[in-house]
């Protein structure tokens, strides 16, 4: 389904609505039959906007579930709520990830899926948009969030 090269796509799917989403940008996907994605509800991850101005708000980083032992390969989910105004993969060679993943293993939220054994961790974190980047800022955890 993807161009050769570099380009990825992630699927993601919530377990509580059961709607799937993918980001992989519209060049990457033009020309490619959709039909399949219409069938199962799936939509593209909306692009991502600035509803906050300067203000600081919190996200939720979540690093892929599997094998908390090692440090994850494939990317990592991040969105602020409870709006979604954006919500985003980031790849695990990003600096600062090997840090908060620790940091996750260590004081995140943790859970496991009980029907696959998988085990997950997830954080809250201040972030801030800083021009057309959004800045998380790595240095503690916020409270969990309702969203």
């Amino acid at each position: 389904m993807l161009k050769s090269g570099d380009d990825r796509c992630v699927l993601s799917f919530s377990h509580k609505t059961g709607q799937m989403t993918y980001d992989a940008p519209e060049d990457v996907m033009q020309g490619q039959d959709l039909s399949i994605f219409q069938e199962k509800r799936v939509r593209q991850v909306r692009e991502p906007r600035n509803i906050r101005g300067d203000q600081e708000f919190i996200v939720k980083l979540q690093p892929p579930v599997g094998n908390m032992l090692n440090y994850p390969t494939s990317p990592w989910m991040c969105y602020d709520g409870p709006v979604r105004s954006f919500s985003k993969y980031i790849d695990p060679d990003t600096t600062g990830l090997r840090e908060v993943f620790d940091l996750l293993k260590r004081d995140g939220i943790k859970a496991t899926n009980p029907l696959i054994g998988l085990h997950g961790v997830k954080g809250y974190f201040m972030a801030q948009w800083e021009g057309s980047c959004i800045r998380v800022f790595y240095d503690r955890l916020v409270p969990p969030q309702n969203w």
